[in-house]
């Protein structure tokens, strides 16, 4: 039984990243092979095995995730 189906349609990219929040600062690190890796801030780390982590620096979920999501997202 054939299906009739639109090709996929891209609109758009987004980036939210350790590189940087936005497809400009992320390809920016990339290109210049910066690493988005570093010692865990949010916390002190020091007795935990690992402390190291990609974090994204300057990241709000109040700017990006619909409030009612917040609750249940996870740093």
């Amino acid at each position: 039984m054939p299906t009739s189906s639109a090709p996929p349609v891209i609109t758009g990219l987004g980036i939210l990243a350790p590189t940087g929040i936005g497809t400009e600062a992320h390809w920016s690190a990339v290109l210049a092979g910066k690493s988005g890796i570093g010692r865990i801030e949010r916390f002190d780390p020091s007795g935990y095995p690992v402390q190291y982590a990609g974090q994204v620096p300057g990241f709000r979920a109040a700017d990006t995730v619909p409030s009612r999501l917040i609750s249940q997202t996870d740093h």
